[in-house]
């Protein structure tokens, strides 16, 4: 039996051109072998910004 985990999303041109700032998130969690993808579709860039 193979495991592996999903960590990228897949969208088509038609998809991104809906959603040109979209972006992806991993959420990993220690104690679960799951792990969440987020796609944010209109992210806050201000949690991105270094202080």
């Amino acid at each position: 039996m193979v495991r592996a985990k999903l960590d990228r999303a897949v969208c088509d041109v038609s998809w991104a051109n809906s959603f040109p700032s979209a972006r992806v998130r991993h959420e990993h969690r220690a104690a679960s072998d799951h792990g969440v993808l987020w796609v944010e579709l209109q992210p806050s860039y201000e949690a991105n910004v270094r202080r």
